[in-house]
């Protein structure tokens, strides 16, 4: 086999067997399945580089390659049958409804049962109805089946003009594995499958046998998707053939995908080859040979006679033409040739009867056949002249029958003149002579002749004056009307008269009284001439002829049409209509022929015209072109003419009254006659034994003993006596032998006779229906054999019928075996439909075949039929599964498209077309972008209508099915965010928030945590939506708000710290790179990062810089792939498009990683080259070389924003009087702003980045949680997130501020602004807001303690981590002291804030011990943080506070650093020749620092590090200090880091703000930093003499323009007398943005909150026991009567009360005030009438159930009632227990022992279920099991019983205690712990009822009370008691440790009614039954 792969250019090694002979997995590359897929061309196969052995897994195989199944069909060249015709393909019928499936099946039943019996009781017709049929190629039906299996394309590699289109009207089935292509080569068809799959159902049931075992859901999936299939192929007529486990291929999901068995269609049929010499026979001489459509086969020519007769006699003739075997032509011939008549002799000429007056064609006007044409002619009064007084003559009445002179009048046009003149008319008159056959016909008074019948000749005139002869004008011509009028002979009207004519001119009628009667008697045959003659009229019989046995309505193969009329005094008609009645259809092929067949009411004629009703009924395409000679001959020829008005009854249906039940009448159609048939039986058997004595010819022939088996079958036949003889066993064998030796023709239903001589190689006469139902019969055995090798593998394998190689019959047989022995083993849904299909207790298989009506009643099984949703009886599918066909159908009809894409669009690129590649890749993206929408869309619609249907306690099934195709949606990155966004939800929902968690969370999560990465990036544009809150909230309902906390915190908080804000359009596709994305904390490293990649790293670009050209092209082809935003799509894309210009960071380190740490240093001196050239373009790049290389003249002046920038915080009151907007601030930025306007609109708000969406998000979420849960979930994750915003160099990297963002205010004068802080703006955002939230004492208890301990952490050893928390405390610090009030502020300053965090710092700072991991950047950013820190501090603080608190320890030690590194080097800097002439003169600085003027002061800014953070290697020595105790490294970091232009810019402010003597008094160095000011101005004038006065023009535009508040204190600074009133007001608000922000304090922690929540956080996380203070936190009034019940929902912040004043209320839970304070409610549900007894919750469905004794079921979020199910016949309700999630379920407890259970759906009550036989008085409590399996009930008489809630049958029920159950609560889904009266609590195992142990209850004294409240906490009890005790057991077992504590009256007023627990919050909420609710920890 592999050989002929050669043809396909495919090496034996890429080649692999599959068990399947003929199929083989390949190896191919994608380019050469492209180019074969796409462009329909065989190219070369390309080979692997090393190819040793097959790849195991996708990574070994690489991207360019894959794998595909190929099916192998070798040509043949042989003649095969050819295939059925297609019955219109009808996608998705609708199923029937009840009233057109009963009728269907009525219908069919009649008709399979009619033809059984037709068959058995219809002894002439024999058993095989052959037809003969024209055989075709096999290669051509090969193709043709490929093209109805797959409709792809056929590529003929010989011959490339004949490849086919891919089909359009053949969609491959959705279950069987897709072809992406044909490949027609010489020897054979090669079809490629795509996608290849790995496993099949086979190592399914083998390897993975649990998949199928847990449920017959998913095998029963299996079946039905095999039974789609099956319709479909047989809707294509075909079949699929033997296939077996093997050959179904399936996927985890279940989706199964076959590969047909394309051979199982093909019958080739061995034929023996004739000789090639073929002459062409001449029909005159050698007779015709006709065919079997009944035509000569060489001229054509049709004939009516199913046998052909030579020479019989005359019995037998007769015979034949009784029972209808010639035709009446035929047969009137050989009745003339009998009675000695010549054709051509003018005097005994063949005579022939008239049959119509061709007035019409409709056939209304047929001849009476009794009497003679000379009759009807002449009238019967001239007869009887002739008759009774004879003049000259005999007395006579017809002269003659066809007399000379009428035929040469018939025959005028042919004879010559002078012989007409000669017999017709001595003189020639043409006009004498009939014009047309009509008149003609009307004219003679003699019979007809054959000529008129045969020969059209005779119409055409030799003469030239006389016409031809006319033909009717319904005819086209002589040819036609010749065809028409042997029509009408052998119409059946004719048929069944013409023995009356055969008696008047052949028979009886023409002597004795019959020929007097009938007015015939001729006078040939009376005037007894006695001269010799030639010719005259011949009696044959005399005995009346029998009639041709006309097929009998009820005598034939389909059963005749029958109206039932309806009693007329019934007033209704209560059928279909009236004009519609059943009716039971004819053949396949009528229905066919009939187009608008609208006979069948409903609409059924669909299903029945494409029925497979009966698997042996007619076949579908018999090879005739011709139907008309398909009909049944009770039809005759399908002819309006001659048919409509005959059996007119029959054709319009039998009318019969209906039968009627009560009187047992049985109505039959009048015209059934069942006596007719032996009448003319009868008849003929006289006639016979009387005109041919065959009683004496059969009494010799019993003498003479041997005699030919032909003989004696001749004889029977003849001898047709009587029936014993006909129904004897042999009859039928005998007849089947042999029958008459005439050769015989069979046509379709008729009786067939002996095999015809085969005349031709192509042709081929064989029972072609039996044929297609054996094929059919058999595939339904194969889906039998199936069923049992799914379900019984087990069994199965010790018989060995799990190899795939068995024959079919051994497969047949090992299954019968098994169902014959394991019957009950046989799973119950199934052993119905296999003892259908397999039938296992037929005896002989040979002939194997269906009952026509099974045992229910049903026709036979057919894969229609079993599919029909009405009948689940007999394979019993969950109603469901059609709806989850669809839904999964629509799925992975999307998947096969983009399995196609992936194949279409793959592209190897080389590196040269790199452009042309990146197009296709965006088309591609653009298209599978468009599938993924349409398929989660689609999916969206249909899973809507399938959930409505679903139930989801018996329904889980159905729910599993679909569970992973829902995840790999979520999954899969086209359709993951869609899929999240319009599934998650609806699907969540009926799974349960437990189910959810345990299947959907992970594939969610992914979403959130994943690194995006090429094959994600491009389909995440709108994944911002996940993290708005209405998806967060989505989550929390569905997963419970524990598992959405433990969970999506995290990812939240990596969101708001700008982790997930890779830019998400312009992501380079096409790289020959890695590729890369912006940072996470985990991130890998990036050794090989290009050099190209640079462009969008960070460390050298701001937004406005990337002109490159193919950035450009990039922006043009950009909006095509995003195409599925819907309004603000283009600046969409613009916006998109800008924000990754601006920032790509390329990749992150992970921590502590050193070689990633090199590889970044190593890539960025790669990269400087390249920032130098980007300097030339004054992309205002500002750069500091610290003094090893001159920096390069182009850098542009420093901006003043470097110093300081407030950028007001959106949303605080008072910053919305300044909006400073920053100007950029290089001289020749003009132009570069010019050059740049149009490319970068200004305003990105819109654009939805996630950090925005997320920090919205979070604030959302605390004001939800309430306090405790926002510190422990989201600030405590905010402040670790906010380390890691700095962590890494990178971070540290200095950016420019970008304007268009919105970041927290901050007042920088050293400009430390850094990549970090841009990335922690949404941090700080979050944990200000949330501070604001709960106010100050959330940053002294979390914050700051947070702070020292990171300090703290530091005094070891720095780490990566520790460094980025150093730098984020100052951040932090700096943002919260706006939070702080005045009095806070200063208690905590000395202690906390100095003490704990400044001083720290700064030793850290300046101590030369440490390294830092980053170096010298990490010194740097934490220096001018540190600056900037102390800055904001002293400006919030105040001039004298500052001198008395910062200035001495904290600013001294500061500029103590400078010392260490200047205090023994004459020059700064040393190895620079140029610095040393310029050295500054301090006059020069002193005029600089007092003259007021901001000229100088605006240009010294800092150049941002960029470049310079290469490790310089060569260090100086410092002779100061000594070598061992000092790391050189750090020195050389300080510096580095402690340059004269930090001593300015740190130097300055001070200076302004607290004047230049307090400053001389702290600073001990003041001298040196002086020195170092006057210094850096020096070279800052050298650098730039020119620009000096642009850049003191350009200042004063900064002073009105920016927001500098550098510029601002140089006014203010120490020279008060220069302010003007206008910057007066500015720096009011300088001091306004460092003062006290809290505005709304409601919420702040106070108190008793404050109290609760400080022992909260200070809780470990493992500590979750319940501990119960007594601290009163809040009161809920409202209620006016004691409150009876409560419930509080999942999120925690939300609760339901129900109280004796007949209300509900809705209360909301905020932590307000200080534990004093009282809330009202949100919402109160006033309907109840009496006071309210029970509440609950239905999770599943968001509705609360309440009941006074009547359950009310509303919405508390619409505040709408649902419904309330009141009525006298229900017994009141007292207690109410919704079933977990997912169910929608409400138990509801009655008062006269019974549990109600109410669907919320339907609001209405589905079942009741007893609990007890006796009642046992009224239920006072339910419980519910966790997992909703169970549900207790406690009794008023203490017994306990417990109910499965699946089924409603009692599990176990036991006396549990002395007096009343108080109440009852579940553990867990094993354990009941129940309360009494009798004052103790036991806790029971809840599936046997069995006692473990009862729970102490010692309170104080000794004193016991009854409990009446329980609640389960983790694995502890709390109760509470009547006597107002709470009590907390640790642990619920014997041992568990008891505390109870006896409310204060302070904290708790009245007896305690009703208890609730918050288990997250562990809170109390307590009824009284003064009708307040308090909640208490």
């Amino acid at each position: 086999m592999e050989n002929i792969f050669e043809e396909l250019g495919v090496p034996k090694k890429y080649l692999k067997h599959t068990n399947k002979e003929g199929c083989f997995v390949a190896l191919v590359h994608k380019l050469w399945l492209k180019s074969l897929v796409k462009y329909s061309k065989l190219t070369e196969f390309t080979e692997r580089g090393r190819f040793e052995s097959w790849p195991v897994n996708d990574d070994e195989l690489g991207s360019s390659w894959t794998k595909i199944f190929v099916s192998v069909f070798k040509k043949r060249d042989v003649n095969v049958i050819p295939l059925p015709r297609i019955r219109t393909l009808v996608r998705d019928d609708p199923p029937l409804l009840f009233c057109q499936l009963m009728q269907y099946i009525h219908q069919t039943n009649y008709k399979n049962l009619w033809k059984e019996a037709y068959k058995k009781y219809n002894c002439k017709t024999e058993m095989n109805k052959e037809t003969q049929i024209n055989l075709v190629e096999y290669n051509d039906v090969l193709r043709e089946i490929i093209t109805r299996i797959y409709g792809c394309p056929i590529i003929n590699v010989c011959d490339s003009r004949t490849s086919p289109e891919a089909s359009k009207p053949f969609d491959v089935h959705l279950n069987i594995l897709p072809a992406g292509c044909a490949v027609e080569t010489l020897n054979a068809i090669f079809v490629l499958h795509v996608p290849f799959l790995e496993h099949n159902l086979k190592d399914c049931v083998t390897f993975s046998p649990a998949i199928l075992n847990k449920c017959y859901a998913k095998s029963l999936f299996i079946i039905y998707q095999l039974l789609q299939t099956l319709k479909s192929m047989h809707d294509r007529s075909l079949t699929l053939g033997d296939i077996s486990l093997s050959d179904i291929y399936l996927t985890e999901d279940m989706w199964i995908y076959i590969i047909p068995s394309i051979q199982s269609n093909i019958y080739v049929q061995e034929i023996a080859k004739t000789d090639a010499k073929r002459h062409i026979p001449d029909c005159r001489k050698n007779g015709h040979k006709f065919d079997l459509n009944l035509k000569c086969e060489s001229c054509g020519m049709k004939t009516y006679d199913k046998v052909q007769v030579s020479n019989e006699s005359l019995q037998e003739l007769c015979q034949l033409w009784v029972e209808g075997q010639i035709s009446n032509f035929t047969y009137i011939s050989a009745l003339n040739k009998l009675s000695g008549r010549k054709l051509g002799d003018p005097n005994c000429h063949h005579v022939f009867p008239w049959v119509t007056d061709f007035a019409s064609r409709c056939g209304k006007n047929w001849r009476d056949l009794k009497k003679s044409k000379y009759r009807i002619n002449k009238g019967d009064r001239q007869l009887d002249l002739t008759y009774d007084n004879p003049q000259s003559q005999v007395a006579h009445h017809v002269s003659d029958v066809l007399s000379s002179i009428t035929y040469y009048v018939y025959m005028a046009r042919r004879t010559p003149k002078s012989v007409l003149c000669k017999n017709v008319r001595t003189v020639w008159v043409p006009a004498e002579y009939p014009s047309s056959i009509q008149r003609m016909q009307e004219w003679t008074p003699d019979e007809c002749i054959p000529e008129f019948f045969t020969d059209a000749g005779v119409f055409r005139s030799i003469h030239d004056d006389l016409e031809d002869l006319e033909v009717p004008g319904w005819c086209s011509g002589p040819e036609d009307f010749i065809e028409k009028h042997r029509e009408a002979l052998e119409s059946v009207h004719v048929s069944e008269r013409l023995h009356h004519w055969i008696d008047l001119t052949f028979g009886y009628k023409l002597a004795g009284n019959a020929a007097i009667k009938s007015k015939n008697v001729c006078l040939h045959l009376v005037d007894d001439h006695n001269k010799l003659m030639k010719s005259g009229i011949v009696q044959l019989f005399t005995y009346p002829h029998p009639p041709r046995a006309a097929a009998s309505l009820f005598w034939n193969k389909t059963p005749p049409k029958i109206y039932i009329t309806k009693p007329t005094k019934q007033k209704r008609d209560r059928s279909n209509s009236p004009g519609m009645a059943l009716e039971a259809k004819t053949d396949d092929e009528e229905i066919e022929d009939v187009p608008n067949s609208n006979r069948s009411p409903l609409g059924l004629s669909r299903l029945l015209s494409r029925s497979r009703s009966s698997l042996n009924e007619e076949p579908n395409q018999k090879p005739t072109k011709n139907p008309a000679n398909q009909r049944s001959s009770s039809l005759g020829p399908k002819n309006p003419t001659f048919t409509s008005h005959i059996n007119a009854k029959s054709r319009a249906g039998l009318v019969v009254p209906s039968s009627s039940m009560s009187t047992g009448i049985i109505y039959l159609p009048k015209e059934y006659k069942p006596e007719q048939n032996l009448e003319n039986l009868e008849k003929r058997h006289s006639f016979f034994s009387k005109t041919f004595h065959v009683e004496e010819k059969r009494a010799k022939c019993v003498e003479a003993e041997g005699r030919s088996a032909a003989e004696e079958i001749d004889e029977y036949v003849v001898q047709n006596a009587f029936t014993n003889l006909i129904f004897s066993e042999n009859f039928e064998e005998k007849v089947r032998f042999n029958r008459i030796k005439s050769l015989t023709y069979p046509l379709d239903s008729q009786n067939f006779r002996s095999k015809p001589v085969q005349r031709n190689e192509n042709q081929i006469v064989c029972n072609y229906s039996d044929i297609i139902s054996a094929r059919r019969i058999r595939e339904l055995q194969i889906l039998g054999c199936l069923i049992v090798e799914i379900f019984m593998a087990k069994q199965l394998r010790a018989l060995g019928a799990n190899d795939s190689n068995l024959s079919f019959n051994e497969r047949l047989r090992a299954c019968l075996t098994v169902v014959r022995s394991c019957k009950f083993d046989l799973p119950s849904c199934i052993s119905y439909i296999v003892h259908l299909l397999l039938q296992p207790d037929t005896m002989n298989f040979k002939e194997f075949k269906y009952p026509s009506v099974t045992d229910l009643g049903l026709p036979p099984p057919s894969a229609h039929l079993l599919l029909e949703p009405l009948l689940h009886c007999v394979i019993p599918f969950p109603r469901l599964f059609p709806n989850l066909y669809h839904v999964i159908s629509s799925l992975k009809e999307f998947k096969n498209v983009a399995v196609e894409l992936g194949v279409l669009y793959h592209f190897d690129c080389n590196g040269e077309m790199c452009a042309e590649y990146e197009s296709l890749e965006r088309t591609k993206i653009l298209f599978a972008q468009n599938i993924g929408e349409c398929k989660v869309k689609t999916c969206a619609k249909h899973l809507e209508v399938l959930l409505e249907e679903l139930y989801t306690t018996t329904d889980t099934e159905i729910v599993n099915i679909l569970l992973p195709h829902i995840r790999e949606l979520i999954e899969d990155p086209p359709t993951s965010v869609l899929a999240a966004w319009y599934l998650f939800d609806p699907f969540s929902r009926v799974l349960g928030p437990q189910r959810t968690s345990e299947t959907l969370l992970d594939s969610i999560l992914k979403l959130y945590e994943n690194e995006p990465n090429e094959s994600t990036l491009p389909y995440y544009g709108k994944i911002a939506k996940l993290y708005h809150h209405s998806f967060l909230l989505r989550l929390m309902v569905r997963l419970g708000l524990k598992c959405f906390l433990d969970n999506f915190t995290a990812p939240l908080v990596e969101a708001v710290g700008r982790y997930k804000d890779y830019e998400k359009v312009d992501f380079i596709l096409h790289t020959h790179s890695e590729k890369f994305v912006k940072k996470t904390s985990h991130l890998k490293t990036m050794d090989n990062e290009h050099v190209d990649a640079s462009a969008s790293d960070d460390s050298s670009v701001s937004s406005e810089k990337r002109p490159t050209p193919k950035q450009e092209s990039k922006q043009v082809s950009e909006p095509e792939v995003f195409e599925f935003e819907d309004d603000k799509q283009n600046e969409e894309q613009l916006k998109s498009l800008m924000e990754h210009l601006e920032l790509n960071v390329a990749s992150d380190l992970p921590f502590n990683h050193s070689t990633a740490e090199e590889a970044l240093d190593a890539t960025i001196t790669e990269n400087l080259d390249q920032l130098r050239s980007l300097e030339e373009l004054n992309m205002n790049l500002s750069e500091d070389d610290d003094g090893k290389g001159a920096c390069s003249p182009t850098i542009p002046i420093p901006s003043g924003k470097d110093f300081t920038n407030i950028s007001c915080e959106i949303g605080s009151k008072k910053s919305d009087s300044i909006h400073f907007e920053l100007v950029l601030d290089s001289p020749s930025s003009a132009n570069s702003e010019a050059k740049k306007g149009p490319a970068v609109p200004k305003s990105r708000k819109q654009d939805a980045k996630i950090s925005d969406m997320s920090s919205d998000s979070l604030i959302w979420l605390s004001h939800r949680l309430g306090p405790v849960l926002t510190a422990r979930y989201l600030s405590r994750n905010l402040l670790k997130m906010l380390t890691l915003c700095y962590v890494g160099r990178e971070n540290l990297t200095a950016v420019p501020k970008d304007e268009g963002v919105k970041e927290v205010e901050s007042i920088s004068v050293v400009s430390s602004y850094v990549q970090g802080d841009h990335n922690a703006s949404k941090v700080l955002e979050c944990l200000t807001s949330i501070a604001g939230l709960y106010g100050e004492q959330l940053i002294l208890f979390q914050y700051i303690p947070h702070m020292s301990e990171l300090i703290a952490l530091c005094k070891r050893r720095l780490t990566p981590n520790l460094e980025g928390g150093l730098i984020s405390c100052l951040a932090l610090l700096q943002h919260v002291i706006p939070y702080l009030s005045d009095s806070t502020l200063m208690d905590q300053l000395q202690d906390v804030i100095l003490k704990n965090i400044i001083h720290p710092i700064v030793r850290l700072l300046s101590s030369p011990k440490y390294t830092f991991p980053s170096g010298y950047t990490a010194r740097n950013v934490l220096a001018r943080k540190y600056v900037d820190t102390l800055y904001v501090l002293s400006i919030r603080m105040g001039s004298d506070m500052t001198r008395t608190h910062l200035a001495v320890p904290a600013l001294q030690r500061f500029f103590l650093i400078f010392d260490k590194i200047y205090a023994n080097e004459e020059s700064p800097y040393p190895d620079d020749p140029s610095q040393k002439n310029h050295k500054p003169e301090e006059s020069h600085y002193l005029e600089v620092c007092r003259d007021g003027s901001v000229n100088e002061w605006a240009i010294g800014g800092t150049p941002i590090q960029i470049s310079n953070v290469r490790l310089r290697n060569e260090i100086a020595d410092s002779p100061s200090l000594p070598h061992d105790d000092i790391s050189e490294q750090s020195l050389e970091e300080l510096k580095g880091v402690f340059t004269p232009e930090l001593a300015y810019s740190a130097y300055l402010p001070f200076l302004k703000h607290v004047g230049a003597s307090s400053l001389e008094i702290s600073l001990k160095n003041h001298a040196l930093i002086k020195d170092l000011c006057q210094e850096y101005e020096q070279e800052v004038k050298l650098s730039y003499p020119s620009q000096k006065l642009q850049a003191s023009e350009f200042s004063q535009n900064t002073i009105t323009a920016s927001s500098s508040i550098g510029s601002n204190i140089a006014l203010i600074g120490n020279r008060i007398d220069v302010q003007s009133g206008d910057v007066e007001n500015i720096n009011t608000d300088v001091l306004s943005l460092v003062s006290n922000r809290l505005e709304n304090n409601s919420r702040h922690l106070r108190g008793n909150w404050l109290a609760y929540w400080e022992h909260e956080i200070g809780r470990s996380d493992k500590d979750t026991m319940f501990n119960f203070k007594q601290i009163k936190l809040q009161s809920f009034a409202g209620h006016t009567h004691s409150v009876k019940c409560l419930y509080v929902l999942d999120n925690e912040n939300s609760f339901i009360s129900g109280s004796r004043d007949k209300t509900v209320k809705l209360w909301s839970l905020r932590s307000q005030g200080d534990g004093s304070s009282v809330s009202t409610c949100q919402w109160t549900y006033t309907a109840h009438k009496k006071s309210v007894l029970s509440i609950t919750f239905i999770e599943s469905m968001r509705l609360v159930a309440s009941c006074d004794s009547v359950v009310h079921i509303w919405d508390p979020f619409m505040g709408v009632n649902v419904g309330h199910l009141e009525s006298p016949k229900f017994p009141p309700v007292n207690v109410l227990k919704s079933l977990p999630a997912p169910s929608s379920l409400v138990i509801a407890a009655t008062t006269d022992g019974t549990v109600k259970v109410i669907d919320t759906r339907m609001c209405s009550y589905i079942q009741e279920l007893k609990v007890s036989l006796n009642p046992a008085g009224l239920i006072r409590c339910l419980a519910v099991a966790p997992s909703g399996a169970w549900i207790a009930t406690g009794q008023s008489s203490g017994t306990i019983t417990v109910l499965d809630s699946r089924t409603g049958l009692v599990i176990s029920t036991w006396k549990a205690h002395e007096s009343e159950v108080l109440q009852l609560v579940a553990a867990d889904n094993h354990t009941i712990i129940s309360s009494s009266l009798d004052q103790t609590i036991g806790v029971w195992n809840a599936g046997d009822g069995k006692f473990r142990f009862h729970l102490r209850l010692s309170f104080a004294r000794g004193a016991t009370e009854p409990v009446h409240c329980l609640n389960v906490y983790n694995n502890e009890l709390i109760s509470g008691t009547t006597a107002n005790r709470i009590g907390v057991h640790t642990s619920i077992d014997l041992e568990a440790s008891f505390s109870s504590t006896k409310l204060r009256s302070d904290a708790f007023k009245g007896l305690l009614t009703s208890m609730a627990l918050l288990p997250l919050n562990r809170l109390l909420l307590l009824g009284a039954d003064t009708g307040v609710i308090n909640l208490l920890c």
